[in-house]
């Protein structure tokens, strides 16, 4: 099992304590620390591709130039972020993307402003 968050490890001892055979804990409570470090792990990448992009390419906003901010455009582009507010019913859910908090808002408005 991986745990990536310090907030898991009181259940992970408790599981492993009350679990005669480590091969037999419940497949959902595994399933669920697999994906965070998953997610975890996908963050961290998209961080690090950003800022790569960013010192080799160059940030598209960072040109008045509509051709080098084209040209400055990665060919996927990725984000992540924590969702912050829920969505209240009938909202539309690109709101839902803008409403997050991370450090890089500003940034991820940024780039799907780009795309419009």
């Amino acid at each position: 099992m991986i745990v990536c968050d310090p907030l898991n490890y009181d259940e992970v001892i408790s599981t492993i304590k009350q679990s005669a055979d480590i091969t037999k804990i419940d497949l959902a409570f595994r399933q669920k620390l697999a994906l965070e470090a998953f997610e975890h792990t996908a963050a961290y990448d998209a961080a690090i591709s950003d800022e790569l992009h960013a010192r080799w390419v160059g940030r598209p906003e960072n040109s008045a130039d509509k051709e080098i901010q084209t040209q400055r455009l990665p060919e996927t582009l990725l984000s992540s972020a924590d969702i912050s507010h829920s969505l209240r019913y009938g909202e539309i859910v690109i709101k839902q993307r803008l409403c997050t908090s991370t450090l890089k808002q500003k940034e991820i408005i940024q780039h799907w402003l780009l795309l419009l």
